[in-house]
C-alpha cells in the first residue's frame, strides 16, 4: 500500500506531525511519544472508529478493558470477561465493542448469557495491543483532528 506525502505548514502551536506542541511536551515528560499516522489508511480508519466508540463509552468499558489488560499481561491465550456483576448497559457496550472488532478484524467471541461471561478466542496481537492502550492514542488523535 503506497502512502502519499503532503507538504503543509502546520498551524502555529502545532508540530510538523500535526499534534500540538503542548501535548507533545506533556506526553514526552511522561515517557510517551505521540506518533503521527496518515488518515488514509483503511486499517487506521477502522481503529479510529472503534477508538471513538471506546472513548465515548469509557465509563462503561473501563473495568472490562482493565480485565483484558490484566489477562494480556498474564499471557493468557483465551480471554475471559466475567460480567456477572455488571449492568445491562455495560454488557451491551462490551458486546457491541466485540461485534465491531469481530466485523473489522479476525477475532472470535462468545457471550454466555447464563454465566454473564464473554470468552474471547482468536485474538491477534494487534487487537490485544489496541485494547490495552493504543485505543487511547487513536482517540486523542481523533479528538485533536476534529478541532
Amino acid at each position: 500500500m503506497s502512502q502519499s506525502t503532503t507538504n503543509f505548514t502546520p498551524p502555529q502551536g502545532f508540530t510538523d506531525r500535526g499534534i500540538p506542541e503542548v501535548f507533545q511536551r506533556f506526553f514526552r515528560g511522561r515517557g510517551l511519544n505521540l506518533l503521527h499516522r496518515p488518515l488514509d489508511s483503511s486499517l487506521q480508519m477502522r481503529l479510529d472508529r472503534i477508538a471513538q466508540f471506546i472513548g465515548k463509552k469509557f465509563n462503561l468499558l473501563e473495568k472490562p478493558l482493565h480485565d483484558i489488560k490484566r489477562q494480556t499481561n498474564e499471557n493468557k491465550k483465551q480471554l475471559l470477561l466475567n460480567l456477572k456483576f455488571s449492568s445491562g448497559e455495560v454488557i451491551s457496550s462490551v458486546i457491541q465493542l466485540f461485534q465491531f472488532l469481530e466485523h473489522d478484524f479476525e477475532i472470535s467471541f462468545k457471550y454466555i448469557r447464563s454465566e454473564k461471561m464473554i470468552k474471547l478466542s482468536k485474538v491477534d496481537d494487534l487487537v490485544r495491543h489496541f485494547l490495552v492502550g493504543r485505543w487511547l492514542e487513536c482517540f486523542i488523535y481523533c479528538v485533536l483532528a476534529q478541532k
